[in-house]
């Protein structure tokens, strides 16, 4: 990464000035054509504003990956439309044996790296709470080693809320970020997301997340987004906002056309569509304190990589293989011998780790694309999701190419709201 390094970007009939690497951004009228590149730096350093943007850490490569993700099952009680998995098309399960090693391994690499904080994440796949003992061992069997050890435990958890009352109340006690899959209007969570037969969902989930509220949990709230329910995003982040006080974050994820999509013929929105209209939700977020974020750009961060998959990501799958991506949950999916790097030994209580593997995705870098390097947004988009490039059979090392548009216009709107005028 060259510290130096200044973008030019057209932008509300002007020019933004970005360097990503030092957090700094303005905007003129000015026309900077016949500036050099020092001289450009220059400006922007006695002018611009600043922009808060964390450096990704590179050390993670002296390390086995060690970010804990814990799969607990392709089990699902809801049905949705979109859902990558298919889940509750499979009831398979993670077996405790398995899930015990996988903490072992992720919580002595830890002490290894000597980290004072150990996390697990809890996600699907299906929905976790179905395999409630395992997920309930998990979390005491952590506490228990991380107690021992003097390390802080950071449990988290990626449900879709529709559980019981005794359920949602261990929860509250012992899960510390807690996201919930939901699509916010009745009538878009029901027929998104409906139960099994197509029965409602709404009031179950939407009981469990007032009573989370009501005990003062923070927590996030992840909706998908169709062509369908494109131009209701605005009212979706009216009523989060209006309707709980301890949201932090209101995630949009634009549908990806994969798993039951081809059952259901649910389309991806306009790309120009999800913009203009998640836009309009962020300017209502802000007014209310909520962040809402999308998952194809992060201003608030500044990385090689797109997300772990490439760099810490320790997924055990219901099948007990160590996976680099939460989308490929079973050593049986098409991408498997590409993301799929490790396997429980059950006879031997171990794992087996494929060093190479992870070696060739850590290698998948946004400094290595030749097609990134021009891109004022590159940092932020990292060349994009490893999973959807590979699914759409293109070379690991490609660019995903299909958000590009809306990634660079997200970016400069966000740049353009930073600046000083």
């Amino acid at each position: 990464m060259e510290d130096k390094e200044i973008f030019i970007v057209p932008h509300a009939g002007g020019n933004l000035l970005y360097a990503p690497l030092q957090g700094k951004v303005m905007f003129s009228k000015e026309d900077f054509k016949e500036k050099t590149k020092d001289e450009l730096f220059d400006i922007l350093m006695r002018r611009g504003a600043n922009v808060y943007s964390k450096k990704a850490n590179m050390d993670y490569l002296k390390y086995l990956p060690s970010e804990l993700v814990i799969l607990l099952t392709r089990d699902c009680n809801l049905r949705c439309r979109y859902c990558y998995s298919q889940g509750g098309d499979s009831k398979e399960k993670l077996r405790w044996p398995a899930a015990k090693k996988a903490i072992e391994f992720s919580f002595n690499e830890k002490l290894r790296q000597k980290e004072k904080r150990f996390t697990i994440d809890f996600v699907g796949g299906g929905e976790p709470t179905l395999n409630w003992d395992v997920l309930i061992k998990s979390v005491s069997y952590a506490k228990e080693l991380c107690k021992n050890a003097d390390m802080e435990l950071s449990t988290g958890i990626i449900t879709n809320g529709a559980f019981n009352n005794d359920k949602c109340e261990w929860i509250i006690e012992n899960i510390d970020r807690i996201s919930i899959s939901f699509d916010i209007l009745k009538d878009v969570q029901n027929n998104q997301r409906p139960l099994p037969g197509g029965m409602p969902s709404y009031d179950l989930v939407l009981n469990n997340i007032k009573k989370i509220d009501a005990n003062g949990i923070r927590f996030g709230i992840r909706s998908t987004i169709s062509r369908d329910v494109v131009n209701l995003i605005p009212d979706m982040a009216r009523f989060v906002s209006s309707s709980f006080k301890h949201v932090d974050t209101l995630l949009m994820a634009p549908v990806f056309e994969i798993g039951r999509c081809y059952e259901t013929d649910l389309k991806s929105p306009e790309k120009s569509d999800f913009a203009k209209y998640f836009l309009e939700a962020k300017d209502i977020g802000k007014e209310h304190g909520i962040n809402v974020t999308c998952n194809l750009v992060n201003l608030d961060r500044i990385s090689l990589t797109f997300c772990k998959a490439l760099s810490t990501y320790f997924g055990i799958t219901p099948d007990a293989c160590v996976t680099a991506c939460q989308q490929v949950d079973s050593a049986s999916y098409p991408q498997s011998d590409v993301f799929i790097y490790g396997k429980y030994d059950t006879k031997n209580d171990r794992f087996n780790i494929d060093l190479k593997k992870i070696d060739r995705l850590r290698k998948r870098r946004v400094d290595k694309i030749p097609k990134c390097t021009d891109c004022f947004a590159k940092y932020q988009c990292c060349g994009g999701c490893s999973f959807k490039v590979v699914m759409n059979k293109k070379d690991l090392y490609s660019p995903d190419t299909s958000s590009c548009e809306i990634t660079k216009s997200l970016l400069a709107k966000e740049l353009y709201d930073k600046t000083i005028f």
